[in-house]
C-alpha cells in the first residue's frame, strides 16, 4: 500500500498553518493532521490514519 498525501495551507492571518490529507487506495478512511509545518502535518496525518487502523482491527497495536 502506498498513502497519498495532499498538503495545503490551513491559516489566515499570522502564524502559517498547514493541513494534510493522506488516503490510501483501498481503504475508506482519511487521516487528517494540522501543524506549524508540513512535515508535522503529514506525521499526524500519518498517524491518524494508523490509529484508524488499530481501531478497526487492520493493525496491531504492537506494530505501531
Amino acid at each position: 500500500m502506498v498513502p497519498s498525501y495532499d498538503i495545503r495551507p490551513a491559516g489566515g492571518r499570522g502564524r502559517a498553518r498547514f493541513k494534510c490529507d493522506v488516503r490510501v487506495t483501498g481503504i475508506p478512511y482519511i487521516g487528517v493532521g494540522n501543524s506549524g509545518s508540513k512535515k508535522d502535518s503529514q506525521a499526524n496525518a500519518a498517524f491518524d490514519f494508523c490509529q484508524y487502523l488499530i481501531r478497526t482491527g487492520k493493525l496491531p497495536q504492537a506494530e505501531l
